[in-house]
C-alpha cells in the first residue's frame, strides 16, 4: 500500500513522473485512489482515453499571468523583493569541475523555462514574462579550506550572504550557484540559490534529478538530454482563470464562510527577518520509519495529519485554548483542466490557506488523530488561493478580507528518494546564509516546517526573537515532539485502529452512521460466535 510505505502527495508526483519515463501513463489522483501496485496496473490503461497533454517541447517565452501564490508574494510589498530565495545546501559525494557544473546549470535554465522568468513593477502592478534570452549561469567559488569544522557553518553563512543578495527579478538573474572548497579530506559543498517566485519543494526534486543527469552526461562528453517537458507554467497559469470561474468553485469555499471574524490575534512587536531564530527537534531513524510506514495503517492517515495533530495539541497546551488558527500549505499542482500534466514542471505552485483547527479535550491519541483527519479532509485548500486572487463571486470576494494567521505550518516531504545513498548529492543541515532580506518583515510570527532527510524527520520552529524568548519556543517544540512520539506509540500498538467517515466518501456517512454500522457488524459477529458455540 502506497501510504503504508510512507507515501505522500509529493511522492505521488514523483512516481507518476518516473512511470511516464518508462512509458506508463498515470496521474497523481490515480496513485491516491489505487494504492497498491496491482490496482495501479489496472488503472494505468484508463489514462489512454484522457485528452492529450499539452506540453511544448521547445523554448517557452512570453507573458505569464501571475498565479495566486505569486500575487500573495507581491502583496507582501517587501522592501527588497529580489532577495527572497529558496536555497539548497548540498554535500558532493564526488568532486565536480566548476565549468562542467556551470554547463549543467545552463542546460537546466534552457530546459526549465521558468528559470528564465523576469518580473517588472509597472503602474498597473507586477508583470511576469519568460525571456527568450539565455541565462548566463556562472559558478562562484569560495575557499573555506582553512576553516575549522566547528566554525564552518558560520563562515559558510557569511560567505553565502552576498550571493543570496545578488539575484535580480528585473534582469532575470534568478539562479545562483556557489561551490565551497573545504580542503583535503572534506567533500565540496554546493549552495544552489533560486528565487522562490520560480521554484518550490517539488521543483527542487525535479531540478536535482536533472542536475545529476546533466552532470553525468557532460562528464562522459555527451550532449545533455533531459526527460520530456510536461505542461508549461505559462499554460497552467492561463488555465487557472477558467478553473476559477467554474460554478463548483463557490461550493468549495464553505470552510471559510465567516472566517473574517475568526480571532486573528496580531503579533505585538518587531518581526523582521534579521530577528529570526530557529529551534529544531529531530526524530531518530526508527521513530521516523514508524511515522512513515506504520502509523498510517492505524487510522488511514497521512503524515500531515499526524504532524498537524501534534502541533495543534502543543499550541493548545501553550495558549490554553483548544481552537488554533494556522496557515497550511499544499503543493498546489492540482488538475485544473483537461490535458495538463505538471509532474515535471518547474515553478512556484504552492497553495496557502488559513484553517481553524480544534484540539480534542481531554487529549487521547486515537481520538485526536481521527478528529484532526476529519477536520483536514473537509477542507479543499487549493480553492482558497484561487478564489481570493482569481474569483469574482461573492464568496470569493469575501476571502480578501480574511487576515493571515500568525502561525504557519509546512511539511516539505521526503528528500531521501531523490538524495539516496547512491545519489551524487547529500542534503546538509548546516547554515546556508540569509535566504531572505534581513530588512523584510517575516510572514509569520512562528512557523513550524520540516522534512525527512537522511532517514530522520527534522522540524524547525522559526520565530521572531523580539516577539518571544528562546525558552518559550523550546517549550512549544518539545511539546510537539512529546505529542508526536505519543501518537506514534499509540498507532503502532495492537489495539489502535479504526475508520472515519472520510474513508467512505462515496456514501456520505457521518461519524454517527459509521459508529452504528460498526456496532451492527460487531453484533452480527457476536451472534455468529454464539451460534457456532
Amino acid at each position: 500500500n502506497f501510504f503504508e510505505l510512507g507515501g505522500d502527495s509529493i511522492l505521488s508526483i514523483q512516481i507518476v513522473s518516473r512511470a511516464k519515463q518508462q512509458g506508463l501513463e498515470l496521474t497523481p489522483r490515480q496513485v491516491f485512489e489505487n494504492q497498491t501496485v496491482a490496482e495501479l496496473a489496472r488503472a494505468a490503461g484508463e489514462v489512454a482515453a484522457l485528452p492529450a497533454v499539452v506540453a511544448e517541447q521547445g523554448r517557452v517565452t512570453g507573458e505569464v499571468p501571475l498565479t495566486p501564490v505569486q500575487q500573495w508574494f507581491f502583496e507582501l510589498d517587501l522592501p527588497e523583493p529580489d532577495h527572497w530565495n529558496m536555497p539548497l545546501l548540498l554535500e558532493l559525494r564526488r568532486r565536480v569541475d566548476p565549468e562542467v557544473l556551470a554547463g549543467a546549470l545552463r542546460s537546466l535554465t534552457e530546459h526549465h523555462d521558468m528559470l528564465r522568468a523576469r518580473f517588472a513593477r509597472t503602474p498597473s502592478g507586477w508583470q511576469q514574462e519568460i525571456s527568450a534570452s539565455e541565462v548566463d549561469v556562472s559558478v562562484a567559488r569560495e575557499d573555506l579550506s582553512g576553516i575549522a569544522e566547528t566554525d564552518l557553518d558560520s563562515a559558510l553563512g557569511d560567505r553565502a550572504a552576498r550571493h543570496h543578495a545578488a539575484l535580480d527579478l528585473a534582469q532575470g538573474a534568478l539562479v545562483n550557484a556557489v561551490l565551497f572548497e573545504l580542503g583535503a579530506g572534506r567533500p565540496q559543498r554546493l549552495l544552489l540559490i533560486v528565487h522562490h517566485l520560480v521554484v518550490d519543494g517539488v521543483s527542487w526534486r525535479i531540478l536535482l534529478e536533472d542536475l545529476e543527469t546533466a552532470l553525468e552526461q557532460l562528464e562522459r562528453g555527451d550532449p545533455v538530454r533531459l526527460p520530456r517537458k510536461t505542461t508549461s507554467y505559462q499554460h497552467w497559469a492561463g488555465a487557472l482563470a477558467d478553473y476559477a470561474a467554474a460554478p463548483e468553485r463557490e461550493r468549495e469555499l464553505g470552510p471559510w464562510a465567516g472566517a473574517a471574524d475568526w480571532n486573528f490575534t496580531p503579533h505585538d512587536g518587531s518581526n523582521r527577518e534579521e530577528s529570526a531564530r530557529i529551534v529544531s527537534v529531530v526524530l531518530d531513524e526508527e521513530e521516523t520509519r514508524s511515522l512513515l510506514t506504520r502509523v498510517p495503517k492505524a487510522y488511514n492517515t497521512q503524515i500531515n495529519d499526524v504532524l498537524v495533530t501534534a502541533l495543534v495539541h502543543a499550541l493548545a497546551e501553550w495558549t490554553g485554548t483548544d481552537s488554533q488558527l494556522l496557515n497550511l500549505e499544499g503543493h498546489g499542482r492540482e488538475e485544473v483542466g483537461d490535458g495538463i500534466d505538471l509532474t515535471r514542471t518547474v515553478g512556484w505552485f504552492t497553495t496557502d490557506y488559513p484553517v481553524r483547527l480544534v484540539d480534542t479535550s481531554p487529549f487521547e491519541p486515537g481520538a485526536a488523530l481521527r478528529s484532526m483527519k476529519e477536520q483536514l479532509r473537509a477542507i479543499e485548500g487549493f480553492a482558497f488561493g484561487v478564489g481570493r486572487y482569481l474569483g469574482e463571486s461573492a464568496g470569493a470576494r469575501a476571502l480578501r478580507a480574511i487576515p493571515r494567521p500568525t502561525i504557519g505550518f509546512n511539511y516539505l516531504g521526503q528528500f531521501d528518494q531523490v538524495l539516496g545513498e547512491d545519489a551524487r548529492f547529500r542534503l546538509v543541515d548546516g547554515a546556508s546564509g540569509p535566504s531572505m532580506s534581513p530588512a523584510g518583515e517575516r510572514v509569520f510570527a512562528l512557523e513550524a516546517y520540516g522534512l525527512v532527510s537522511n532517514g530522520r524527520l527534522r522540524m524547525d520552529f522559526e520565530y521572531g526573537s523580539e516577539l518571544w524568548d528562546r525558552a518559550t519556543v523550546e517549550t512549544v517544540a518539545q511539546g510537539f515532539l512529546t505529542t508526536l512520539r505519543e501518537l506514534i506509540g499509540h498507532c503502532v500498538s495492537p489495539d489502535a485502529g479504526g475508520f472515519t467517515a472520510s474513508d467512505f466518501g462515496d456514501f456520505s456517512w457521518s461519524d454517527s452512521d459509521l459508529s452504528n454500522i460498526a456496532s451492527a457488524i460487531q453484533k452480527t459477529q457476536d451472534d455468529g460466535s454464539e451460534e457456532a458455540s
